[in-house]
C-alpha cells in the first residue's frame, strides 16, 4: 500500500542442477534466478525466442540465457522443449518448460545467472510477529521518489506494524539502494 511503489518482485540467485532429459548422466551446472512473473516489470532483459512474458500456467517457466542456449540447445529451438531439474529432496526430476531466451545479463550486475525460474507471483504474507519469508525484493519507485524519504516512511510502517512483545530485540529494517 505505498503508491510510491511502480513494481515489485522477489528475486534470489542459487545453483541450479538440470538435465537435458531424464535418463542423461551429465548434468548441467548452473546458476538460476528464481523470481516471480513480475520480473518483467522490473528488469529489461532482452528476449531473443519465444514469449517468456506469457506465464504458462501449470508448468514451471524456464528462461535460458543465449549463453545457455549455444551450448546446450546450438542447432535447435529450445522453447516449448522440457528440461530437467535434479533436485536433492525428490527422488523424481521435476520437469520445467523452456518459455524464451534472452540476451546474457551484463557482467556489470550481481544477478548473475545461465536461467530464470519464472513462477506465479504471490503475495507473501507478513505477521504482526515478525516472521515469515524472508526473499529479497527488488523494488522500481516512481520516478522522483525520493529513496531517503521512502526508506523512513517503510520502516516506520514496518515498526508500527510488528509486535515485539516482552522482545529486546529491535524489529527489522528495510534499506533501499
Amino acid at each position: 500500500n505505498f503508491p510510491e511503489v511502480e513494481s515489485v518482485s522477489k528475486i534470489d540467485v542459487s545453483d541450479f542442477d538440470l538435465k537435458l532429459n531424464k535418463v542423461s548422466q551429465e548434468v548441467i551446472k548452473a546458476t538460476k534466478i528464481n523470481t516471480d512473473s513480475l520480473i518483467w516489470n522490473l528488469l529489461d532483459f532482452k528476449i531473443l525466442a519465444g514469449t517468456p512474458k506469457e506465464f504458462i500456467n501449470g508448468k514451471d517457466n524456464l528462461v535460458i540465457s543465449k549463453s545457455f542456449k549455444e551450448k546446450y540447445y546450438a542447432n535447435e529451438n529450445p522453447v516449448g522443449k522440457t528440461i530437467y531439474h535434479i533436485s536433492p529432496y525428490n527422488d523424481e526430476p521435476i520437469e520445467y518448460i523452456i518459455t524464451g531466451v534472452i540476451e546474457d545479463i551484463p557482467s556489470n550486475t550481481h544477478l548473475r545467472a545461465d536461467v530464470l525460474l519464472i513462477q506465479p507471483s504471490r503475495e507473501e504474507p507478513l505477521f504482526k510477529e515478525g516472521y515469515g519469508s524472508f526473499v529479497q525484493l527488488y523494488i522500481a519507485l516512481k520516478p522522483n521518489i525520493n529513496v531517503e524519504r521512502f526508506t523512513s516512511k517503510m520502516n516506520k510502517w514496518y515498526a508500527e506494524f510488528v509486535e515485539y512483545k516482552n522482545s529486546t530485540r529491535e524489529p527489522f529494517t528495510y534499506e533501499l539502494q
